[in-house]
């Protein structure tokens, strides 16, 4: 196993519905009594919220709130949730969860058919090895494994493989720019078809499917040091 710590993590969940909403969660409505008390324990404020109007089409109106720390951004709009995190912590990933509940319950308030849509989540990390070169974990593991591969970057989907399966994925691996003797891995999941009964359900499963990724690529995830 090659050993690694991260140095940088960003994630996008995002949630595209069938069809519009209704209505947004804005003041004075039940659902934004309902939403500002659940996220009460993230950090919630009147600073934190956000209506955004570029323009004077539906399409472009967003709801923001900014959360822990403000780590976090959750957007709303007719068309889709997104959460947003350019510095997501271990930790912050079952709140990422916890958070996207409260807005469906939120959302099932205005319009039950939100549930109905297609998922997206993108994971992206920059992990410096301890041990080895990258250049080296490139060229002698992964040439090995994936045919057609080259050291300076790979993009390939994995098979056989529970969750893939159900999700289309796919999976880059290249050498990172941002940090020295660091590899830039990224995992990215949809779901395949257009209605999804419990979309929390495609969320959920993919909080611990990153650690497969890592034992199929010998990578050993360390704790940062202080």
């Amino acid at each position: 196993m090659y050993k690694s710590e991260i140095e940088y993590a960003s994630l996008r969940a995002v949630w595209k519905f069938n069809q519009m909403l209704p209505q947004l969660p804005v003041p004075a409505t039940e659902p934004f009594a309902f939403l500002v008390k659940q996220l009460v324990p993230f950090g919630i404020n009147s600073r934190s919220i956000t209506i955004e109007t570029p323009s004077y089409n539906l399409a472009d109106v967003s709801f923001i709130i900014e959360l822990i720390n403000p780590r976090i951004r959750l957007k709303i709009t007719y068309e889709e949730i997104e959460i947003l995190s350019d510095n997501v912590e271990e930790e912050d990933v079952l709140n990422i969860l916890k958070i996207m509940s409260i807005v469906f319950e939120c959302l099932e308030k205005l319009d039950p058919e939100t549930k109905k849509g297609l998922g997206e989540t993108k994971v992206s990390l920059h992990l410096t090895f301890f041990d080895e070169k990258v250049e080296d974990y490139l060229f002698e593991r992964i040439s090995d494994k994936i045919q057609q591969a080259t050291p300076e970057a790979i993009i390939f989907v994995l098979k056989d493989d529970a969750t893939i399966d159900k999700f289309s994925t796919r999976i880059t691996i290249a050498n990172s720019s941002a940090f020295e003797n660091a590899l830039f891995l990224e995992l990215s999941y949809q779901t395949q078809i257009s209605s999804v009964e419990e979309p929390m359900a495609f969320f959920e499963s993919l909080r611990t499917h990153y650690q497969n990724v890592f034992s199929l690529l010998d990578i050993e995830l360390v704790e940062a040091s202080n």
